[in-house]
């Protein structure tokens, strides 16, 4: 089995042997290990990549992009079925949801808050609509204030984040240069998520990762972001 670079989760991933990373890996590497099946993903993966695998006679199966917590448990689903393990897979999916919708019935009750998440710094990058992270601001009772921008991954400015002033900031963390980041914002005295000190940081492996197993911590985590009050 090979995985790449990212690949941390669960454990026992970061013993697999490493191909390279989601945009640039050594097809040499991916043939001697002969897989019987490559896993890759439309968002992550070069198209240009995958048709040189399939060109070498390896089969490909390719994941569709991961728009919500429903799209991304259809693809768990289909990887258990494919690898045979159907009943574990509906299993682990019959626990996740039942943690999802908890949090769902709790923040009913809860006010909206606005909330800017950002993934990205220098340029900021921030996730639109049409992204299981707006369905997951949504479901822990926040407002996505990039909910309206027209790419699902979008550059977004400060000046504008400002403007509309989020009660909440998420930080995907981005190692050293989360610190500096938080220092940034900070500058922002009049902002509702600074002068509340609001700014919270996640972890990237929970809310970035498109798989159920991962993603249903990643919404918890977020929901502590959103609403602290009723999730800590």
């Amino acid at each position: 089995m090979g995985v790449t670079t990212y690949c941390n989760y669960p454990p026992e991933a970061k013993k697999k042997e490493k191909v390279g990373s989601l945009l640039e890996f050594s097809a040499e590497k991916i043939v001697a290990l002969k897989p019987d099946i490559i896993f890759a993903t439309e968002e992550g993966n070069p198209p240009q990549v995958l048709s040189r695998l399939k060109s070498l006679g390896l089969n490909v199966y390719v994941f569709g992009k991961t728009e919500s917590f429903g799209g991304a448990s259809a693809q768990f689903r289909a990887l258990g079925n494919m690898v045979g393990k159907e009943k574990a897979a509906e299993k682990i999916l019959k626990k996740i949801e039942k943690r999802r919708l908890k949090i769902i019935k709790k923040a009913e009750k809860l006010d909206k808050v606005k909330v800017f998440y950002q993934l990205g710094t220098n340029p900021v990058i921030t996730a639109g609509q049409d992204t299981f992270i707006d369905e997951f601001i949504s479901v822990c009772g926040g407002t996505n204030i990039a909910h309206n921008v027209k790419n699902r991954y979008a550059r977004y400015s400060r000046e504008e984040v400002v403007r509309q002033d989020p009660d909440v900031i998420i930080i995907v963390d981005m190692g050293k240069e989360t610190g500096q980041e938080k220092k940034n914002w900070a500058r922002f005295s009049q902002m509702s998520a600074v002068k509340n000190n609001r700014i919270s940081v996640v972890s990237a492996d929970l809310a970035c990762s498109p798989a159920p197993v991962a993603l249903i911590e990643g919404l918890e985590e977020i929901a502590k972001c959103v609403h602290p009050e009723a999730f800590e």
